[in-house]
């Protein structure tokens, strides 16, 4: 869809900027684009780079649109499309109001494209869009090109999350969003009753509790033993021996990255 955008813009004669959250999409991008389209014709705007910035297709972090917009910026000049990635940031406590800023105020003229693949209320979003920007077209697919399949770690077992879903139904329930869920794994299911016999976190407070101890025989199923965390070398470890790999790891923070790095073989890299 963005790539699209891009082409009517340049059809157009027009420019067409691409936002994105972080630099790092913005940089990955910016080589796409130059591979696809030639360098000469793709410039690349962050915080701290500035290449080709009056470039027909800019790739920008979307806080430096934002202030283009409040600078009146000559950089704006035949400006047609607008590619908003990963705009569901606009739900973030503290960078949000920056895409709020950006849809509201840029030209009327300018059409805008906006992407994400976790949107939960499109068509609310799609509402509202079509409120501060005029018509808009929410486009959605629930196509899923290599088939999904979810496992739960717990302890030193590695489950499934669901059981019977093979690969012709992990495929005919990805292209039919109405067909039939697969059950729960009823191993993780008695695994966490075991656990919180009474369906809350630790235990849990019911409705009926009062602050005080039940007296007297319960019949409720026992206790398991609470399973130890493992890991992250032990789980890649797991994900290896069920041939699992190569896998990628999630660390929200660059000194947790290199942190784990050491502790791990030199099948990972970080």
């Amino acid at each position: 869809m963005g790539e699209f955008a891009i082409h009517l813009a340049l059809a157009q004669g027009r420019k067409a900027f691409y936002t994105t959250p972080i630099k790092a999409l913005s940089n990955q991008k910016f080589h796409e684009f130059s591979r696809r389209w030639g360098s000469h014709r793709v410039g690349l705007l962050t915080g701290d780079t500035s290449v080709n910035s009056e470039a027909e297709i800019v790739v920008m972090t979307t806080e430096v649109l934002r202030n283009m917009l409040y600078a009146d910026s000559s950089t704006l000049t035949n400006l047609g499309f607008v590619i908003m990635d990963e705009v569901h940031y606009l739900a973030d406590r503290f960078r949000g109001a920056v895409w709020e800023e950006v849809i509201i105020h840029l030209p009327e003229h300018v059409q805008l494209a906006s992407l994400s693949a976790t949107v939960s209320n499109a068509e609310e979003f799609g509402a509202w869009l079509d409120q501060v920007r005029g018509h808009t077209d929410v486009v959605v697919s629930e196509h899923r090109p290599v088939p999904l399949w979810q496992h739960v770690q717990v302890g030193p077992q590695l489950l499934d999350l669901f059981v019977d879903d093979t690969v012709e139904q992990a495929a005919e329930r990805q292209a039919e969003p109405n067909a039939d869920e697969p059950a729960v794994n009823p191993e993780l299911l008695r695994l966490f009753r075991a656990q919180h016999p009474r369906g809350g976190r630790g235990g849990g407070r019911g409705p009926n509790h009062r602050g005080r101890r039940r007296r007297g025989p319960h019949h409720s199923e026992p206790r398991v033993a609470r399973q130890e965390r493992i890991s992250r070398p032990q789980l890649l470890r797991r994900l290896d021996a069920e041939a699992l790999l190569p896998a990628i790891t999630f660390i929200f923070s660059r000194a947790g990255c290199d942190a784990a790095v050491p502790s791990a073989w030199p099948r990972i890299s970080g």
